[in-house]
């Protein structure tokens, strides 16, 4: 994210989400955990102290700051094009740890959904404009830039939802960490629409 952010020439963004996040994300988180188990799942003993979401809330602060970078390098659609497809794929690896099978009607919907992005940006996208400012090796380095971004991504993803949700006897509270990604999305993206 760092890296990121110095490429947007926003480090004050980057140490502003970072504070909220420190700050907020375990509050946000907490408060969840309380009403969840303690109000509508009183059987379970869920409620943790962990710092697990506030390290969700900094996965969601990394696609943030992916999608801006795109924005800055390209345009607008492009990036709200790649974060919502990034989100559905992402969507599907959690659904196919948790459903030990990638299900073909929400593989289907996900690729529809990554089509109906790309058909906005091919359609109205300048081809000629796009090749012609950037060189091939400027492109190649986004691409791989943005390859090692989604790997990461996914790698975090699947220890943040894991299949198993009982490790050494510990319980691995997804509900915390998809409440952390949520609130680390929202919280740098509020940060940033102020500082952009």
């Amino acid at each position: 994210m760092y890296w990121l952010c110095l490429y947007l020439e926003r480090r004050q963004w980057f140490w502003q989400t970072a504070l909220g996040l420190l700050v907020i994300t375990p509050l946000v988180v907490n408060s969840a955990n309380v009403l969840l188990y303690g109000t509508y799942l009183p059987e379970i003993s869920g409620v943790t102290r962990g710092f697990s979401g506030v390290v969700a809330a900094f996965v969601g602060f990394l696609v943030i700051s992916f999608t801006a970078a795109i924005r800055e390098a390209h345009t607008a659609q492009l990036a709200q094009a790649i974060g919502v497809g990034l989100i559905l794929l992402l969507l599907l690896l959690i659904d196919t740890v948790y459903a030990k099978t990638l299900r073909p009607i929400v593989a289907g919907l996900v690729i529809f959904g990554i089509c109906v992005q790309a058909a906005s940006v091919l359609y109205q996208c300048d081809w000629d404009t796009l090749v012609q400012t950037r060189s091939r090796e400027q492109l190649l380095f986004q691409i791989a830039g943005g390859g090692l971004i989604v790997l990461v991504l996914a790698i975090l993803t699947l220890q943040m939802f894991p299949a198993e949700l009982v490790v050494d006897n510990s319980f691995v509270n997804i509900f915390a960490h998809g409440i952390g990604f949520i609130a680390g999305s929202v919280i740098s993206a509020v940060v940033l629409s102020f500082d952009w």
